[in-house]
């Protein structure tokens, strides 16, 4: 029988830690965008990087403007002034020293104008400092901000991936223990398979052996009995030969010796067995019948006579000569 064993399933244990581990990986934070913060820094540092260079234009200025309206007016009333004191001296008529003494206080404001020019162009300079700095200010608080949402994030990816890492320990320890349990009992079912096999091999290895040294034994132990009977047939016939050869009376023992040589040599009627396909023969010749194949002992009968069956070898091929 093949060896099988049951395929691996995970625990109930592991399985509820793949689910845990599953609802967290869902969990996983989204893609950074750029957070609440980040369009506004970016906005900030476009303005200041983008700003154009500083350039004052003088009558593009409101100030100046305030300035000249406020001179120019000041001057013409100063020339209106200066002009009419003129006229009172000469008895009220107009003379050119006085259009030119009002055209020197017209003049002098318009001085005046010229004067406030630089500290106008240094104002517009600051301006546009300031605002270069307070456009700093406002990319180095949008960054501020944008940093620390940032890090917050960063913090929460990192908690995230901790507790699936913590997760993916836990599940994978666990399958390793829970798949060593099951390879174990995998590996001890295995031997226990292999010494019963091993067994069953020896056991059969044994049977064969035993069936062998008893086939042996079985065998050793017929053609003991076999030739037992066969010794026990022949004396019989000895003796009963021997019988027949003593009531013959008179003669020297030397007479009697040849006689009884010539009696066994050549059979008597006591001293014959009868053998299916070749009549009643000697003992001498049944023994080398026997012993050539041509028939087989299979019993010996109330007188103890040894029974013989004939086999299948013919008496053909280099034939035994019968004695008698």
């Amino acid at each position: 029988m093949a060896f099988s064993y049951t395929q691996y399933q995970e625990s109930e244990r592991l399985r509820r830690l793949a689910e845990e581990m599953a609802r967290h990986n869902e969990g996983k934070p989204s893609q950074w965008t750029g957070g609440q913060y980040g369009q506004q820094r970016d906005d900030a540092l476009s303005k200041l990087l983008n700003r154009e260079k500083f350039s004052y234009d003088v009558n593009g200025d409101a100030l100046y403007q305030q300035y000249k309206d406020k001179y120019v007016q000041q001057g013409k009333q100063a020339m209106q002034d200066t002009m009419g004191q003129a006229a009172a001296l000469t008895g009220g008529y107009g003379s050119t020293y006085g259009q030119a003494v009002g055209q020197q206080q017209y003049n002098a404001y318009l001085q005046k104008l010229g004067d406030v020019v630089p500290e106008l162009y240094q104002l517009a300079m600051s301006r546009y400092q300031m605002e270069g700095d307070e456009l700093k200010d406002q990319y180095a608080m949008a960054k501020d901000l944008y940093d620390t949402e940032y890090g917050q994030y960063r913090d929460t990816v990192s908690d995230w991936m901790n507790e699936r890492n913590y997760l993916a320990d836990r599940y994978d320890n666990e399958r390793s223990y829970d798949y060593g349990v099951w390879s174990d009992g995998r590996d001890f079912s295995y031997k226990d398979y292999r010494d019963r096999i091993s067994d069953d091999q020896w056991m059969q290895e044994q049977e064969e052996s035993n069936r062998r040294w008893q086939a042996e034994f079985d065998e050793n132990k017929r053609q003991f009995d076999e030739n037992m009977a066969w010794q026990q047939a022949k004396a019989a016939a000895s003796r009963g030969g021997g019988g027949s050869g003593g009531g013959g009376g008179g003669g020297s023992r030397e007479e009697k010796d040849d006689s009884s040589k010539y009696a066994d040599r050549h059979g008597t009627s006591g001293n014959l067995i009868s053998v299916p396909g070749y009549g009643e023969i000697s003992y001498d010749d049944a023994e080398a019948l026997e012993k050539r194949g041509h028939i087989k002992l299979i019993g010996v009968d109330k007188r103890g006579k040894p029974i013989y069956a004939k086999t299948a070898k013919k008496n053909y091929n280099n034939p035994i000569m019968m004695s008698r």
